[in-house]
């Protein structure tokens, strides 16, 4: 692969998709603190509002236009999802791989039952808050949608926490991730799909099979949802070795390591990545989709608020930042940088690149063949 030209790249993050200021939330936060110590999912009630105040500012910046009583049952899920995410990173499982993947299969086994209302434990972990919890977010939920928008959902947790179990078995084998290898684990566990099942949850424009089949739609949203990922990786990499991890799966250090070279320059690559992944959604998108019907044209505005929204919560919610990365909830017209180990990256409306860097991404070059 040709270097990149630092002279002729900024490390500007491309958004041309509005950002809301973050919204109030405090009786939300307050709701789902007390549901979460309601079901012991946290041990004390400051951790409580911790996760809280993470699920609600993921879904309230993210699904901006969901209803206030689905908007509950969404933060719910994400701080359920926050505390599922902590236990498989730090809890006491962790030592233990193949018991965390044993545990992890049985979630997804409850996750996929078909059954509308399953007894709260289907006689598997009874005592597992994880678990019990989710099946009784499966019948509220549901009662709040309509069926096909639930079942995906639960359709998508389950390829989630596939993917955490693949993440797992990469960290058994002990071989660093290459940038392809991190495109296809990362498009299937950082929750892409599951982001994508919540936005169609929560406006109800939910996709036939045949819809949902459409490779090309398929590649549009997957373009779409690697841009969250990187973000993800972006805002998140400073916390990440604070907490002593060392070299990580971030895609940062994958580009320090197999570009051979610093931070800045694997930041380069890194957003390059990101930015021609959103204008390849765009032209999809402006191709395939010039005059959408209102449920489609619903459908790409959900993923584009999940995009915009991730940058808002990537700046005003301290799950992800160091001690020196104070979060701010006071801008007036949205974020117009996000935060990144030792300073802050640019947000443009505009950004253009003849960079040919994801073409020699086999799992993600497939994208962009739609286009030729």
């Amino acid at each position: 692969m040709n270097k990149l030209n630092s002279a002729a790249i900024k490390n500007d993050l491309y958004c041309p998709f509005p950002l809301a200021s973050p919204p109030s939330t405090e009786l939300l936060v307050g709701d789902t603190a007390n549901w979460l110590m309601l079901n012991a999912l946290s041990p004390h009630e400051k951790h409580a509002n911790i996760i809280a105040q993470v699920g609600v500012d993921y879904i309230s910046c993210c699904y901006p236009d969901t209803q206030p009583r689905r908007m509950q049952e969404l933060s719910r899920f994400a701080a359920w999802n926050c505390i599922l995410d902590d236990f498989v990173e730090q809890g006491h499982l962790h030592e233990s791989p193949g018991e965390l993947i044993h545990f992890l299969s049985c979630l997804k086994y409850v996750c996929e039952q078909e059954h509308p209302y399953p007894q709260p434990t289907l006689g598997i972990m009874e005592n597992q808050p994880l678990v019990a919890t989710i099946t009784e977010m499966k019948k509220q939920m549901g009662r709040e949608s309509n069926p096909a928008a639930m079942r995906n959902l639960m359709s998508c947790t389950s390829h989630f926490i596939s993917g955490l179990i693949w993440e797992i078995a990469t960290n058994i084998r002990g071989r660093p991730l290459d940038i392809n290898t991190f495109c296809a684990l990362r498009t299937h566990n950082s929750g892409m799909y599951m982001a994508i099942a919540m936005a169609e949850y929560a406006s109800d424009a939910v996709l036939s099979s045949e819809e949902r089949a459409n490779p090309i739609l398929q590649a549009a949203c997957k373009s779409l949802m690697l841009v969250l990922v990187i973000d993800n990786d972006i805002y998140s990499y400073a916390k990440e070795h604070s907490n002593g991890h060392g070299v990580t799966s971030n895609i940062l250090d994958i580009f320090q390591r197999t570009r051979q070279t610093d931070l800045q320059g694997a930041l380069q690559y890194t957003i390059t990545l990101r930015n021609q992944s959103l204008l390849c959604y765009q032209r999809l998108r402006a191709r395939y989709w010039p005059e959408p019907d209102i449920r489609i044209a619903t459908y790409f505005r959900g993923l584009e608020d999940i995009v915009s929204g991730n940058l808002v919560f990537g700046n005003i919610n301290a799950r992800y930042a160091t001690p020196d990365q104070a979060p701010s909830r006071t801008t007036e017209h949205g974020p117009h940088t996000l935060r990144f180990s030792g300073g802050a990256i640019h947000i443009v409306k505009t950004w253009t690149s003849d960079s040919q860097l994801p073409h020699i991404i086999p799992a993600i070059a497939w994208w962009w063949s739609w286009l030729e």
